[in-house]
C-alpha cells in the first residue's frame, strides 16, 4: 500500500504477515491495519512540518547558523531567599535581588532591583550588614552595595569550591556552607572579600546561622556545632541527630537553635550540644 505525496513516495506495507499478532483475530488484526493506514495518512499531511535534517521526514532544508541568543530583561522569578534590615526587606527573586520598603508592612513596595545575575546563578541565601547584601549564588559569595536601596550594584565576587548555597554573618566573616566544607570569609573590606580557611565538615552541610563562638549548621538529619571563637581555626564541638530528615534549615536565639526537617520545627538547647 503506497501514498504519494509532494515530498516524494511513502510507502506503508500493512500486509498482517509482517506483524506480530499471533494470537490476535481477525477483527483485531483489522483493527491494527487500519491504525498503521491512519498513521500513515498523518505523515503525508505533516511531512512538510515534520524535522528536518537525517532521519526527518519533512523535506531537507539548507544548513543556517542561527545568531547567538542574548538576555536583555527578566521579569519575575521564584523567590528564593529574604532577609531584612530596617525598613527594607531583600529578596532574592530569579537571577536578581529586589528591594522593598516595607515601612509599611501592608504595603510593601518594590524600590530597587540589581543587574541580572551572570548565567547559571541564583541566589540561594542573602544576608544585609553595613550597607551590603552577601549573596550565596552556587558559585560564590557576591557582594553587592546596597547603600542606596533604589540602585544595589555589585561591588564584588569571590568564587568558591563546590556549590555555596547559604551564607551567615558575624562580626568582619561570612560564613558559607558549600558542600560538605564551611567556608570562612573575611568581608572586613566588602570591595575585596578574601577566604580565610576552609573547614572540612565531613558531611554535606544545608544551612549556617552563627551566634556568639558558635556555628550551627544542618547536615543530613543532624544539627553540627562549630567553636568559631578563632575563625580561623574552627573545630566541631559537638552534633545531634534529629528525628527525621531533610535538615535544610537552621537559625539560633537565646539558648536555642531552632531546626527545620520533615518532622516539623525542633528546638535544642545548647548546653546539649556543647
Amino acid at each position: 500500500m503506497s501514498y504519494r505525496a509532494s515530498s516524494g513516495l511513502v510507502r506503508c506495507d500493512a500486509s498482517a504477515s509482517y506483524l506480530p499478532m499471533g494470537g490476535y483475530g481477525r477483527r483485531e488484526r483489522r483493527q491494527v491495519v487500519n491504525l498503521i493506514r491512519m498513521l500513515a495518512a498523518i505523515i503525508l499531511a505533516l511531512g512538510p512540518t515534520l524535522p528536518t535534517g537525517a532521519g526527518g521526514f519533512g523535506p531537507q532544508a539548507e544548513s543556517t547558523t542561527e545568531p547567538p541568543l542574548e538576555v536583555i530583561g527578566q521579569f519575575g522569578g521564584i523567590p528564593t531567599a529574604v532577609t531584612v534590615a530596617e525598613n527594607y526587606a531583600y529578596l532574592g527573586a530569579g537571577p536578581r535581588l529586589l528591594v522593598l520598603d516595607v515601612s509599611n508592612p501592608a504595603q510593601p513596595a518594590v524600590v530597587g532591583r540589581s543587574d541580572l545575575l551572570p548565567p547559571g546563578t541564583r541566589i540561594y541565601d542573602v544576608e544585609v550588614s553595613g550597607g551590603y547584601a552577601y549573596l550565596a549564588d552556587g558559585k560564590g559569595l557576591r557582594v553587592l552595595d546596597v547603600s542606596d536601596p533604589a540602585a544595589p550594584a555589585e561591588e564584588a565576587f569571590l568564587d568558591l569550591p563546590g556549590y555555596p548555597h547559604s551564607v551567615a554573618l558575624a562580626g568582619a566573616y561570612a560564613y558559607l556552607t558549600s558542600d560538605g566544607d564551611l567556608q570562612v570569609v573575611d568581608i572586613s573590606d566588602p570591595a575585596h572579600p578574601l577566604v580565610v580557611t576552609a573547614y572540612d565538615l565531613t558531611r554535606s552541610a544545608t544551612d549556617v546561622a552563627v551566634l556568639g563562638d558558635y556555628a550551627y549548621l544542618t547536615a543530613g538529619s543532624a544539627l553540627v556545632v562549630v567553636d568559631v571563637s578563632d575563625p580561623t581555626h574552627p573545630s566541631e564541638v559537638g552534633s545531634c541527630t534529629l528525628e527525621g530528615y531533610f535538615t535544610n534549615h537552621v537559625a539560633a536565639a537565646g539558648d536555642y537553635a531552632y531546626v527545620v526537617n520533615s518532622r516539623g520545627l525542633h528546638a535544642v538547647s545548647y548546653t546539649h550540644l556543647t
